[in-house]
């Protein structure tokens, strides 16, 4: 449940994030777009393109990220799954174990106050 909630809240981050980034894009884009003239029309719209190649950029490393966070954690999950198998079943194995000693003495217990009492019956008879 941590990991997966690590996940989420990364993964709810990075999206933040890139939807902030296409907000800031469409915002400069719309006001650049208003501030052309037919004199600066071709150099706005290259600082236009600039910036759309370099925040399309931004977006695919934080989405790159995002993926690789996902695969590492992932990958923890399934570490921290196996060890928790794992001991899980050598804690099962030791009780088992303390069990059938405590039946096992638990048995000679009641065979050897079975005799004693036996024993006491044939002495008062």
């Amino acid at each position: 449940n941590y990991i997966e909630q690590l996940v989420g809240d990364s993964f709810e981050r990075h999206s933040k994030e890139i939807q902030s980034s296409h907000t800031r894009l469409e915002t400069m884009h719309s006001r650049l777009t208003a501030c052309e003239t037919d004199a600066t029309q071709n150099s706005l719209r290259d600082r236009v393109e600039f910036l759309e190649k370099f925040l399309g950029e931004s977006v695919d490393k934080h989405s790159q990220g995002l993926q690789a966070a996902h695969s590492k954690l992932e990958d923890m999950h399934g570490t921290l799954k196996e060890q928790m198998s794992t001991r899980m079943e050598k804690l099962h194995g030791s009780i088992q174990e303390r069990l059938e000693r405590l039946e096992k003495q638990f048995g000679q217990e009641h065979d050897r106050r079975e005799k004693e009492t036996e024993a006491r019956l044939a002495f008062l008879e």
